[in-house]
C-alpha cells in the first residue's frame, strides 16, 4: 500500500509538470494564432493574455483518462461515454474562444449536448433526494436538464478573475473525492483526481497577479458540464447526495444565481456582459485577484466542506436544512456586496 502510494504521487507530480510545460508551449501557440483575450470596460484584467489555456487540461485529463479505462475495464463503457460528453463540451468551449459564439448558439450547442448525456447516459440517471424522488420521472429529467444547463453556465460565468475557476474545482473536488471513495465510489473519486491533478499543473501559469493564461471557455465550459454530471452521477450512485453537492457548490450557486436574479427583477438584460457578480465587485474593491481567489478556496475548505461532512456522517438536520445553514452567510455576503446591482 505504501509503495502504490509512493508511485502514484510520483506519477501525480509528473503530470503537473508535464501540464506546465504543456500550457507554456500553449502560450506561445495561443500568442501566433491570435487566441488572446484583450482588456475591455467588463474585463478584469488590465493586459493582453492569451487564453483557452483550458485546452491542455483537457489533453492531459484524455490521456490520463484512456490509460485508466484501458487498466479498470469495469469502468469501460460508462467512462468512455462520460469522457467523450466531457471531450465535446471541451470542442464546444474552444471553438467559443476562437470564434465567439453568439448567446443562442452557444446554448443551442450546450442544449443538445446535455440533452444527448441524459438520454445516452448508460446507467439510469435518478435523484433520490426529497422532493425530487417522489416526481414523475419526466419531471425529474426536465430538472436534470435544467440543472446541467445552470451549472455549464454559472461555471463560466464565474470564471473571470485569475484562478478563481481553476481554484474551486481544486477545493470543492478534494472534499467531494473523500466523500465519494469513503462510499466506496471509485469511479467518482477516480474522475475528480482525474481533472484536479492536471489543473494543479494549469495553476501554476494561471494563479498569479498576473496570469500568463487564461482558462478560456474550453476550460470553464468542460469543467462545468463534468462538476454538474458528477453531481449527478454521485446522487445515482448514493455517494454524493444532490445536498451535499449544492452545500460544496455554494460560493457559485450562490454568486451567479443571486446576480442573476437581482439583475432580472431589476429590468436588466440577463444576457448582457456584466462585471456584477459578487466577486467581481469584491475584486474591484480590494484590488486583488488572488486574495478573493484564496478566499473562495478558504469558504470551501474551511466552512463549506466541514458542513457538507457534518452532513454527510452525522445528520444533525435534515439535508435541506443543512445546506441553508452553509449558504445564509454566502447569500449574506452577495447582499452586502450588491451583486447584480447596476
Amino acid at each position: 500500500m505504501v509503495f502504490e502510494t509512493i508511485i502514484a504521487t510520483v506519477v501525480a507530480i509528473l503530470l503537473i509538470l508535464l501540464t506546465n510545460v504543456l500550457t507554456r508551449f500553449w502560450e506561445r501557440l495561443a500568442g501566433r494564432f491570435g487566441i488572446y483575450d484583450t482588456p475591455n470596460n467588463r474585463s478584469s484584467h488590465e493586459s493582453t493574455t492569451p487564453r483557452a489555456g483550458g485546452i491542455v487540461i483537457l489533453v492531459v485529463m484524455l490521456l490520463i483518462s484512456l490509460i485508466l479505462l484501458l487498466y479498470f475495464t469495469s469502468y469501460l463503457l460508462i467512462g468512455f461515454f462520460w469522457l467523450f460528453c466531457i471531450v465535446i463540451a471541451g470542442i464546444i468551449g474552444f471553438y467559443d474562444d476562437v470564434h465567439n459564439l453568439s448567446a443562442k448558439v452557444r446554448m443551442l450547442l450546450y442544449s443538445s449536448l446535455v440533452i444527448f448525456f441524459l438520454i445516452l447516459f448508460p446507467e439510469k440517471l435518478q435523484i433520490s433526494a426529497l422532493p425530487f424522488s417522489i416526481l414523475p420521472k419526466v419531471l425529474q429529467i426536465i430538472f436534470m436538464f435544467l440543472f446541467l444547463l445552470w451549472v455549464l453556465n454559472l461555471y463560466n460565468f464565474m470564471d473571470g478573475i485569475n484562478g478563481i475557476a481553476g481554484g474551486q474545482l481544486i477545493s470543492i473536488g478534494i472534499p467531494l473525492f473523500v466523500i465519494a471513495f469513503v462510499a466506496k465510489d471509485y469511479f467518482v473519486s477516480l474522475a475528480l483526481m482525474i481533472f484536479i491533478i492536471p489543473t494543479f499543473g494549469f495553476l501554476t501559469r494561471n494563479w498569479k497577479s498576473r496570469a500568463n493564461v487564461f482558462l478560456g471557455d474550453v476550460g470553464s465550459v468542460m469543467i462545468g458540464f463534468f462538476i454538474g454530471t458528477l453531481g449527478l452521477i454521485g446522487e445515482t450512485h448514493g455517494s454524493i447526495s444532490l445536498p451535499t453537492w449544492l452545500i460544496l457548490m455554494g460560493v457559485f450557486v450562490v454568486d451567479s444565481t443571486f446576480t442573476l436574479i437581482r439583475r432580472v427583477v431589476s429590468g436588466q438584460n440577463p444576457f448582457k456582459p456584466h462585471k456584477s457578480h459578487a466577486y467581481q465587485l469584491a475584486q474591484q474593491k480590494y484590488g486583488s485577484h488572488l486574495i478573493i481567489s484564496a478566499s473562495v478556496v478558504l469558504i470551501n475548505l474551511v466552512w463549506l466542506f466541514p458542513i457538507a461532512a457534518v452532513n454527510v456522517y452525522v445528520h444533525p438536520l435534515p439535508e435541506w436544512t443543512m445546506l441553508i445553514i452553509a449558504w445564509f452567510p454566502l447569500v449574506t455576503l452577495a447582499f452586502i456586496l450588491k451583486a447584480g446591482k447596476q
